[in-house]
């Protein structure tokens, strides 16, 4: 197809066109999603400063049955020990190209 303006005139076909303003459209929508997620992630930024610069939360039988979006991301405290005779030994565990293993110990609460 043939257009002009001015004296000038544009010479373009139909389907690169169209293909053009699909994927033009659809950009504009995926610009604008990333914008959104990004105030999303700013938001959960701040609830997580604002809750650790909060004093630590003492778990115990109220605090443990709260819903997770109320305790989540705050520094908490409880009393108990290591119980050193139940260790769970992981080797060939490479971290910074070093090998070496991780110990899982169990805590057991003692004042619940």
């Amino acid at each position: 197809m043939k257009f002009s303006i001015y004296n000038i005139s544009f010479n373009y076909k139909l389907l690169p066109t169209l293909i053009f303003i699909i994927f033009f459209t659809l950009f504009i929508k995926l610009g604008f999603w990333q914008m959104d997620r990004a105030d999303q992630k700013k938001i959960i930024n701040m609830a997580f400063v604002e809750r650790q610069n909060q004093p630590p939360t003492h778990l115990n039988k109220e605090t443990i049955q709260m819903p997770i979006k109320d305790i989540i991301w705050h520094h908490v405290t409880l009393s108990g020990e290591f119980l050193n005779d139940k260790n769970i030994i992981l080797d060939n565990q490479i971290r910074e190209e070093k090998a070496g293993f991780l110990i899982y110990t169990p805590f057991k609460i003692l004042k619940f």
